[in-house]
């Protein structure tokens, strides 16, 4: 906040204002405005209140206006649900003070994790079983208790340009996350770029990826990686 406050300063603005935009409109810490020396500029705005009614302003004018508000009224159930999220936590931890609430909770949480790794390990062991024999298992990491699990088949193989090019699929679990990804690769297992396929060649890809993609309903995330494409599923 003291760089917005100096940047405003420094162009001779007279009559600013900053704002401390939170999900309850809590106060700034005495971190976030060091170095301010008129503390009269700072306003308190939340979303809960502010956001929201500011939100649903927008909306009537645009309905006067017959404009689309479908993003605005997206953007709205956002807001209420993280603003909803943070009075849970608040709640939650006013539950749980006490020595005998914790010692719940902790349990709790141990039991939960290891239903999170039985979950995990008995999906790839029955993905391990469906696969197998229907396709061609490159490699695979799962075991009970593994934080990181993947297994990656091959799809089919491909000549360009005198070259061998595997297709392969892999599905991958990391941080209760799980990412489907379509990876493209040499002999050798060197990864290769899919641009540089020739047209007829590049569309077998972009079918298969079209495939994946309706079947989760996502889109492929951007990459930096040609040889890589990713699909998300939190």
């Amino acid at each position: 906040m003291k760089r917005y406050d100096h940047f405003l300063s420094e162009i001779k603005y007279n009559d600013y204002r900053i704002i401390y935009l939170t999900l309850d409109g809590k106060d700034a810490t005495e971190k976030s405005v060091d170095g301010i020396k008129d503390f009269t500029r700072i306003l308190n705005r939340s979303f809960e209140i502010h956001i929201l009614d500011w939100l649903r302003g927008c909306i009537t004018v645009c309905e006067k206006e017959k404009v689309d508000t479908s993003f605005i009224k997206q953007y709205e159930i956002l807001v209420r649900k993280i603003t909803n999220e943070e009075h849970m936590e608040r709640e939650l931890k006013e539950l749980i003070k006490g020595s005998k609430k914790i010692k719940a909770c902790i349990a709790i949480i141990t039991a939960l994790q290891e239903v999170e790794m039985e979950i995990v390990y008995r999906f790839f062991d029955e993905l391990y079983n469906e696969l197998d024999g229907k396709c061609e298992i490159i490699n695979c990491y799962y075991d009970y208790g593994t934080k990181y699990s993947y297994i990656t088949c091959k799809i089919r193989d491909i000549r360009v340009r005198n070259q061998d090019i595997s297709i392969a699929f892999c599905i991958e679990v990391d941080d209760r996350s799980l990412v489907y990804s379509v990876i493209y690769s040499d002999k050798n297992g060197e990864l290769i770029d899919s641009n540089s396929f020739k047209v007829k060649n590049r569309r077998i890809g972009g079918i298969i990826e079209n495939a994946i993609a309706e079947a989760l309903k996502t889109n492929i995330t951007e990459n930096r990686y040609l040889c890589i494409k990713y699909f998300n599923v939190k």
